[in-house]
Formats: structure tokens, sequence, C-alpha cells
């Protein structure tokens, strides 16, 4: 997750217009069919957090791209002491498909205890571990983009930061289709981000720093980017550098970006 020291852009994000009301697990978001304010990279950002989260995003049409900050190191403390698993936020996306995050936080930056777990008609179907896709116990839920495409098709983004921020970043993507859901895991970035079209969710762009180059995310670096394929798993090609720099900065908050 993210603190919300990490960038000096949250002034430029607009607001999504939210029905809140508060439930037992934390916050609850009812999104409107069409939300209203100017969008960023194509989505409209919605900040959430340190609080659990519940979002309704059953018959929104437009993307959605959720933020989410940090808790304090006390509160890490608390949970890491006491051995407590927490729920981040759970995304209803219709059809009795839902996608909840939690943390199992075992050691503050360094094991989060980051999981996984998808529902189908209320039932778990599989619960997945980010140390079981990536081998990397510090990442930590920080970006999730919400995409609907043609017919029911829908994708949810979901970008795993690691602590510290220099760490490389876990790129998740959760397919959504009258069949159900499925998760599948894209390769390693580095103040990177990941690009979809609506009129083709099949398609996806990956960006990611040379790390040769990076110093600091305040600073140019060179940046490559790779394709990948939907073919019934995900294909990707080589990397492909890119002309001139880009300051990290620009590029990974929010880390997703939505294109026509």
């Amino acid at each position: 997750m993210i603190a919300p020291v990490k960038s000096n852009r949250a002034a430029q994000f607009a607001y999504v217009a939210l029905a809140a009301f508060s439930c037992a697990a934390g916050t609850s978001w009812s999104l409107p069919a069409s939300a209203q304010g100017a969008p960023f990279r194509g989505m409209e950002i919605l900040d959430v957090g340190p609080q659990p989260v519940s979002i309704d995003w059953r018959g929104r049409k437009e993307p959605i791209g959720i933020r989410f900050l940090m808790k304090s190191i006390e509160e890490y403390q608390s949970l890491i002491r006491n051995r407590t698993r927490t729920i981040i936020a759970r995304i209803d996306l219709g059809n009795g498909n839902t996608v909840s995050f939690y943390e199992t936080p075992r050691e503050q930056f360094d094991d989060f205890g980051s999981e996984i777990v998808l529902r189908s008609r209320g039932r778990v179907t599989r619960t997945y571990t980010l140390q079981d896709l990536f081998a990397d116990k510090s990442l930590a839920i920080g970006y999730v983009g919400l995409v609907r495409g043609k017919a029911d098709a829908a994708v949810v983004l979901c970008n795993f930061v690691g602590q510290p921020s220099e760490a490389p970043e876990g790129l998740v993507v959760i397919r959504v289709s009258s069949a159900g859901l499925s998760l599948h895991s894209l390769p390693l970035t580095l103040y990177g981000k990941v690009v979809v079209s609506r009129s083709n969710l099949d398609h996806l762009e990956l960006w990611s720093a040379d790390r040769a180059t990076v110093s600091v995310a305040a600073a140019p670096a060179r940046y490559r980017t790779r394709q990948c394929i939907w073919r019934g798993a995900y294909r990707c090609g080589p990397w492909a550098p890119r002309r001139g720099q880009i300051v990290p900065n620009t590029i990974i908050d929010p880390a997703i970006e939505v294109r026509p």
C-alpha cells in the first residue's frame, strides 16, 4: 500500500461522486452509473483506506481507479503483535462475483501476508497469496483498476507495490466473464504501470523503468515497454526501450492507465 506522502500529485485527481454510509466492516460505497468529474488516465480515482471498504461496482460502465492508503506504523504493529488477518477491501463485480484483498502482516514492511480471495455465488473459489504468485512477501495492494469492455467482459487490474518503494511491483489481472473469474500474474515491473484499452481488454502494455538508470522516483530514468496478449493465457513479448527519459513519479500514480 502507498503512504499518502508518496505522491505529490494528489491534487490532480478527480474524486468520484459517491453515496457513502457506514457499515460494520468499515466504509461502503455505491458507485453511480455515471460519476462526476474529469477522469485521470481514463479513470476516475477513488482514495480509500486505511479502514476496510466495500465497493459496489455492479452496473457501473465507466472505469474506476482505486488508490489504497497505508495504515499507520502503530496500526501495523498492533496487527503484527496480535497476528490479525484483516480485510483491506471487498469489490462486488456483479453476477455473484466478488474480489477481496486481505493482509496478515508478520513483519513490518517485509511481510504483509497479502492475499486475493475470489468468490463466485458467495462461495470462495480460490485464494492466492502474493508469496505464491511472485515469491515476494513485501508486496501490498497499491492500486486497482476496474474496467469494462464489450458485453459482460471486464478486467480487474491489481498493482501490488513493494516496500521500500524501489522494490519491484507485482501486476495481477482478474478476468471477469459469464464463466466467472480467473486470475493471472504478469511479469514484475519497476516504477511501472499497466495500460489497457476498453476496446480490446485482451491487449495489455507494461511499462517498467530500466533499473540501471533509476536513482529516485523524482529523477528522470529510461523506460521500456512490453506487449502482453491474451491467448488462453497472457503471452508477453520482449521488452522494447522507449526514447528519452521519464520521471517515475509521473508513471507510478496510479500505475494503471485506461485508453478508449
